[in-house]
């Protein structure tokens, strides 16, 4: 039986008490509507986006996505100035959220400073699809374990 990410997402909800979701941040329309949508039918319950770097800080700061994945060159607030600042939040769920680099970039500096910000992983344009979605399932399911584990230890410190 095939594995279905959507029913895992479904069963880890009721559990948890809380929803996967998913921020998109691509300056390109064609690329983010189908990343969105690719989401969407993997089960995410919100998908949003945004066009550049600023705006992803400020949506993730405001909705703390499960995970979120990210164009490298964007203007004028680029993926690696996004991630700088999410790692830099003193909030937990931001700061440790999985962000994915969606590009064509291989350059080994910017691949070593975004390992040095502790990037999750990268997808190498142009889109593959099944990579992507194994990718988005094996971090969802790491994070819900990771909230899981802050919300047991801040419940074990309040009693």
């Amino acid at each position: 039986m095939p594995f279905r990410f959507d029913e895992m997402l479904m069963a880890l909800t009721k559990l948890l008490h809380t929803t996967a979701t998913f921020l998109i941040v691509e300056d390109d329309a064609i690329t983010r509507d189908l990343m969105s949508s690719l989401a969407t039918r993997m089960g995410f319950s919100k998908v949003w986006t945004a066009l550049e770097g600023g705006e992803g800080l400020q949506i993730a700061a405001r909705h703390k996505p499960t995970v979120i994945v990210t164009d490298l060159q964007m203007e004028p607030v680029d993926g690696l100035m996004l991630l700088g600042g999410l790692r830099a939040s003193r909030e937990w769920e931001i700061a440790t959220v999985p962000v994915f680099f969606f590009t064509s970039h291989q350059d080994i500096d910017v691949v070593q400073r975004a390992r040095n910000k502790d990037v999750t992983n990268f997808f190498i344009k142009p889109f593959n699809p099944g990579a992507f979605s194994e990718k988005l399932a094996e971090a969802a399911a790491k994070r819900f374990s990771e909230i899981a584990r802050w919300k047991a230890s801040e419940d074990t410190s309040e009693g």
